[in-house]
């Protein structure tokens, strides 16, 4: 750096002429932009770090990936936003060699993290065999120290060889800098610096290729298997989204560094200059939230925490539409409320928390709780008559009575009990038995085992189409407790025996058990 020149400092034209008001304008953008990604990127690198059952390659790499986003935005937002806020375009030698440093391995850190993530998913399905053996901790480590070691030592090296040679230009027709402009500043370019950086061209070049080639053989290998074909969409969807969206807003990039855009307006070629430092890191965690189904389930049930925390620290959240404070309302303002939450629909189960809710933090009404104050008990109790219900029911009870008449009196209690599991084990038996082969309680239904005994694993499959048969409304019940308490290999007198029995129902069971 001792042979630079005498200029210090450069100037970023790309702001000249922007007023106070377009400095603003911009500003609103930018900085909310900017909190927008910090918050996505950390929600994904929380929910990967502490639920263990994402600590797996394809998370870690993505992981990694939110990092190096929050990396790259770090490196562009702040400069930009200082530059915004006091209108002052100028940015410091040292200040332009760090911020094309961390904008140089942040570009190419992107590109080796999504290789890497290629490879990953090619070994998943491609080689399913030999994953296990190939992806160990340490390799993972191995890959994480290139994804972070290559673009910092090859950045380092390119920004130092251009920093040798004096700098005869000080505008920039950028937002930011990088280390492509400080080579056009620069007063000349040997030919070693010309052959590094076309070796590095080829490499990124290969880099790409490389995650080409690695979908095109997923593609090829999906034809074959539809389960490779649903694991592609799974998993592999996703990082070819993410990886396309970054490499064609680094194309635009490229060809603005290589043709410029003269005719275009100069807000339009700063868009074009940094959208592939705003979009990627912004749009990428979004992607993976909504594609893979386990960040999205975790995310829900972390927001579903954090939703019931806050409803039990903050109360007043469950009288504000009734302009009632929780802690001291009078009982006509929580019945009220009350009788809203059960008009739209809400269950009786979930209206019995709402009260113990309110009853946490309200004041006694005639020396006791609210909760047990008998006008919200009254209430309550109509509510279930209103909207029954799901039977508390045990297996046993169940098993026994489906083989007796039905325990409901008139068509009107039967139509009220539409979710009684009796129901829906009564229409399984009369559903098998025209073509049951065995005198065991579960058989198949269908293929070429239609008859024969069933597996646990057959049950499971079972499960909706018995309560579709039943009431006609899936997903509305689980009888996997039939499964686990011992209905498995037995006759169907040993089952009703078991059930009639005034021993423990599993205890009785597995003396009918074929070994």
């Amino acid at each position: 750096m001792d042979n630079i020149s005498s200029f210090s400092s450069f100037s970023l034209v790309a702001l000249n002429g922007t007023s106070r008001s377009n400095r603003m304008t911009a500003f609103s953008f930018a900085l909310p932009g900017y909190l927008v990604t910090i918050f996505v990127n950390s929600a994904l690198i929380c929910i990967i770090v502490l639920e263990k059952v994402l600590h797996k390659p394809m998370y870690i790499f993505l992981c990694n990936l939110s990092i190096n986003g929050l990396y790259g935005a770090t490196g562009f937002y702040p400069p930009l936003l200082y530059y915004l806020l006091n209108e002052s375009n100028v940015i410091s030698l040292k200040e332009c060699a760090i911020q094309s440093f961390a904008i140089f391995t942040y570009a190419i850190g992107e590109f080796t993290n999504l290789c890497i993530m290629a490879f990953d998913r090619y070994l998943a399905i491609c080689r399913p065999l030999y994953y296990h053996t190939v992806m160990t901790t340490i390799t993972i480590w191995r890959l994480l120290t290139f994804i972070w070691m290559f673009p910092c030592c090859t950045a380092i090296l390119i920004i130092l060889m251009t920093l040798r040679f004096p700098i005869c230009m000080n505008q920039i027709n950028k937002l930011y800098c990088e280390n492509w402009v400080l080579e056009r500043l620069a007063c000349r370019v040997d030919t070693i610096q010309f052959v590094v950086n076309g070796i590095f061209t080829c490499a990124i070049n290969a880099l790409v290729w490389f995650v080409f080639l690695s979908y095109v053989k997923i593609l090829i290998a999906c034809k074959h298997s539809a389960q490779s074909h649903k694991k592609f969409v799974t998993t592999c969807l996703p990082h070819l989204i993410a990886f396309l969206n970054y490499v064609v807003w680094s194309l635009f990039n490229t060809l603005y560094e290589l043709f410029g855009t003269g005719s275009l307006p100069q807000s339009f070629k700063n868009f074009l200059s940094v959208s592939f430092l705003i979009i990627p890191p912004l749009v990428n965690p979004i992607i993976y939230g909504i594609i893979l189904t386990p960040i999205r389930t975790k995310a829900k049930k972390i927001f579903q925490r954090y939703q019931l925390r806050n409803t039990r620290l903050s109360p007043e959240v469950i009288c504000v539409v009734h302009n009632a404070d929780p802690v001291n309302c009078r009982i006509a303002s929580a019945l009220d409320f009350m009788q809203e939450k059960l008009s739209t629909g809400t269950c009786p189960a979930t209206l019995k928390v709402y009260v113990a809710a309110i009853s946490a933090c309200h004041t006694l009404i005639d020396r006791m709780p609210l909760g047990r104050h008998p006008l919200p008990s009254r209430f309550l109790r109509g509510a279930r008559r209103r909207r029954p219900a799901v039977l508390s029911w045990a297996v046993h009870l169940v098993i026994l009575e489906a083989f007796r008449p039905p325990p409901f009196t008139t068509s009107e209690q039967e139509k009220s009990y539409r979710l009684c599991p009796v129901r829906a084990l009564q229409a399984y038996v009369h559903c098998t038995s025209q073509w049951r082969k065995s005198e065991q309680l579960f058989v198949c239904y269908g293929g070429g085992n239609r008859g024969a005994v069933a597996t646990r694993q057959t049950m499971s499959h079972w499960v909706r189409e018995a309560i579709d048969l039943a009431y006609e409304a899936p997903h509305l019940h689980n009888l996997r407790n039939i499964f686990k308490q011992g209905g498995v290999g037995i006759l169907v007198p040993n089952v009703l025996s078991s059930a009639a029995s005034t021993e423990a129902f599993e205890k009785e069971c597995s003396r009918y058990l074929v070994p």
